[in-house]
């Protein structure tokens, strides 16, 4: 593949079309390894770096590893993560109530922070280990509409009848308003005035400034100083008004940096998650909640002897307070964004206010505060130096208003981003944010506001569904390592008029399970010696009706599996419809299971006719074997 410019990017590929192996345009080599479920194992770098991955038998990761440590991850019976432990030794864990919702997280420190939620599943209080908390209200549509703070301070937001934020408005304890926004908007939903009570103007300055580009729309020229690019076009020095440079090493992750003459080392995880920051000397090591998903969050810092600097806390939409290493607590106000626009202490009282231009840039900071979550510091991002920031995937330049790095997200037609992978928020400040530096998520615009998952509690049986389904994967996998050649079959599915047959290796997808209300599982043609799959399924999978045939089938039967698609339609037709053929049940039966066999032989469309064993309930086939073929 050929980019603008000449910029190559080569791509291998096995006989099943799974890339083996990936150059860059730096020339960074990548050769992947993958299992016999198609799951990565393996990625080899050319540049001596690698990384390991292993899973367990329901496909969920339980290990990676680099150059850097292991990371480990505990599941329960649900394959919920119930802890994670870095390569520092630092552990969290996790807790659950019988609907799903997260009702606790220990941190790596011992400490506790507890989850409260109403009826539908949202998230209603936080609170921390000192006593701290945050209480949070929903309007009808379960939109966040208010906020309130065990030091007094409050948030209101208003919402018109499309549920577009009108009114953002911050208190004081003693109800005086310090801070608030009011938004408007044209007829297409576009942000067309804001309104602002500022408690502190940015840094602006009167000046004119040209910029140029080269090809792939890497800039050249700023008023930062000229900038050089690497192969893949990430910046990798700037020289002039701003004297900086960057280190990327394989899968696009930045190593080190040097800004204003501070040399920044990062340590990262297989995710390339920044697990460690050393900056002239003095290290910090960081401990996330969510490792899995785009938006992790750092919730605890510590020095190299592992001594706790910070503790952050959550709520349900984002950052709501930290403690600093005596427990001193600083609650975090926001603006309709969610940049911080102000600390207040444990009594309510204001300590430190902040100013940004649309981009984050000319910022302005009063108070003593050293913290670093300022500019889009509602969703954890860190200010790492001036107009710097780590938003997560990339590192972003505030004062050109661009990442330094492409986006890795897949293109997308008609987006301003798609095409040109620096911009931020598809330059668009004022009505979006991007908080895991891609591009196609977590794009949080006002005038079309995201929505609100709902989770409905959960019955006792889709509970149980949902054990069932852990035990299930189980049970398949450790039947596909015995036999190989594993028949599923899943009948009485809700809303289908027809059983389905998967042939092949044991497989089934979780949205197939769900709608099961009898599952057969059996071998045929050979002996299935899966003695531990056989226990997983009769002990611990409790569905309406369960069916295991572990037996060899008879010699006599020429073959049991379609060889060919005709085949395979003929058994689908009969299986949709077991009234054609003629019927001749057997009585006696050695396997309690069985209560009515019948044995059918079908004439199909398709010209073949069928020999087989069923059981059929209520015009629907809930079991069959014995498949034998006959073309005329």
């Amino acid at each position: 593949m050929t980019y603008s410019g000449g910029f190559t990017t080569a791509y291998q590929y096995d006989n099943e079309g799974n890339v083996i192996q990936k150059t860059d345009a730096n020339g960074i080599a990548t050769n992947v390894v993958y299992d016999n479920n198609y799951r990565i194992t393996n990625l080899n770098y050319s540049n001596g770096e690698s990384e390991v991955f292993t899973y367990d038998d329901a496909g969920a990761l339980l290990n990676m590893v680099n150059s850097n440590g292991a990371t480990a991850f505990i599941r329960d019976i649900l394959g919920r993560t119930i802890s994670t432990t870095d390569p520092f030794g630092n552990s969290v864990h996790y807790g659950y109530d019988q609907i799903g919702n997260n009702t606790h997280i220990v941190y790596p420190s011992g400490d506790t922070v507890s989850m409260t939620y109403n009826a539908v599943g949202l998230q209603t209080q936080t609170r921390d280990w000192l006593g701290n908390y945050t209480n949070r209200t929903y309007d009808a549509n379960g939109q966040l509409s208010s906020i309130l703070n065990s030091n007094g301070t409050s948030t209101s937001i208003t919402r018109d009848a499309l549920g577009r934020i009108t009114a953002y408005d911050n208190y004081l304890g003693t109800g005086a308003r310090f801070y608030s926004d009011s938004l408007f908007y044209d007829a297409s939903g576009n942000i067309i005035n804001i309104i602002s009570d500022d408690l502190l103007q940015p840094n602006f300055v009167t000046s004119t400034h040209s910029y140029s580009h080269g090809s792939d729309d890497r800039i050249t020229n700023s008023p930062l100083g000229i900038h050089t690019h690497d192969a893949k076009g990430a910046i990798s020095s700037t020289s002039g008004t701003t004297n900086r440079s960057f280190t990327f090493g394989e899968n696009d992750v930045l190593k080190q940096y040097t800004l204003n003459g501070q040399t920044t080392q990062i340590v990262s995880n297989p995710l390339n998650q920044a697990i460690s920051k050393t900056r002239n000397g003095n290290e910090t090591q960081y401990a996330y909640s969510n490792i899995e998903s785009d938006l992790y969050t750092a919730i605890q810092e510590f020095d190299a002897s592992n001594n706790t600097r910070k503790s952050n806390i959550y709520a349900a939409d984002g950052l709501g307070w930290s403690l600093d290493s005596a427990g001193n607590v600083s609650f975090l106000t926001y603006n309709y964004l969610g940049h911080t626009k102000a600390l207040t202490n444990t009594t309510g009282d204001t300590t430190d206010i902040y100013a940004y231009g649309p981009f984050g840039d000319f910022f302005a900071h009063r108070g003593t505060n050293s913290q670093q979550h300022t500019f889009l510091g509602k969703y954890g991002i860190y200010h790492e130096d001036n107009d710097f920031f780590h938003i997560r995937a990339r590192h972003y330049d505030a004062g050109n208003g661009r990442f330094v790095s492409k986006d890795k997200a897949a293109l997308e037609n008609g987006s301003t981003q798609g095409v040109n992978r620096y911009v931020y928020t598809a330059n668009k400040p004022f009505g979006a944010v991007d908080v895991n530096g891609y591009n196609d998520e977590v794009l949080h615009c006002p005038s079309n506001p995201p929505v609100v998952e709902q989770l409905l509690p959960l019955s006792e049986e889709d509970y149980n569904r949902s054990v069932r389904q852990y035990h299930f994967s189980k049970a398949l996998a450790l039947a596909d390592r015995a036999s190989g050649e594993v028949l599923t079959e899943i009948n009485n599915m809700r809303g289908v008029s027809s059983p389905s047959l998967e042939l092949g290796k044991a497989s089934l997808t979780e949205s197939t399970l769900q709608k099961a209300d009898v599952i057969s599982l059996f071998s045929p043609g050979k002996v299935l010696k899966a003695p531990k799959a056989y226990k997983w399924i009769k002990k611990s999978l409790k569905v309406n009706k369960l069916f295991s045939y572990f037996r060899k089938i008879e010699k006599k039967i020429p073959r049991t599996n379609p060889k060919n698609l005709k085949e395979k339609l003929a058994m689908e037709e009969i299986m949709s419809n077991p009234n054609k053929g003629s019927m001749e049940i057997i009585k006696k039966l050695n396997d309690k299971n069985w209560k009515e066999w019948v044995k059918m032989s079908n004439k199909t469309d398709h010209g073949i006719e069928i020999h087989f064993n069923a059981i059929i309930k209520n015009g629907i086939i809930i079991k069959a074997d014995n498949f034998k073929f006959i073309n005329p």
